[in-house]
């Protein structure tokens, strides 16, 4: 972790003049997966089809996050309203 925290200040100090999506392309490339934010991806999610489709995915991403259960139940509220597949 350290290592990678001084890649980045060093990278930092001496790009002064890069562009910022050149930057973030940078850091994808370097970090990959380490960059995901599951909690910006739970905000997100939506029903699109089918309610068990939504459910899977819901538990997919909860799962990686240390959530307590109230949290969890707020936060599925992505299911469509009128929809007749709830």
């Amino acid at each position: 972790m350290a290592h990678n925290i001084s890649w980045v200040a060093t990278y930092s100090l001496y790009s002064l003049l890069i562009l910022w999506e050149e930057y973030t392309k940078l850091l994808a490339e370097r970090f990959g997966e380490v960059c995901d934010d599951p909690m910006t991806e739970l905000m997100r999610l939506r029903q699109k089809k089918f309610v068990f489709e939504y459910h899977e995915e819901f538990d997919s991403i909860v799962n990686t996050l240390n959530l307590s259960e109230e949290y969890m139940l707020s936060s599925f509220w992505g299911l469509k309203e009128g929809n007749p597949n709830v």
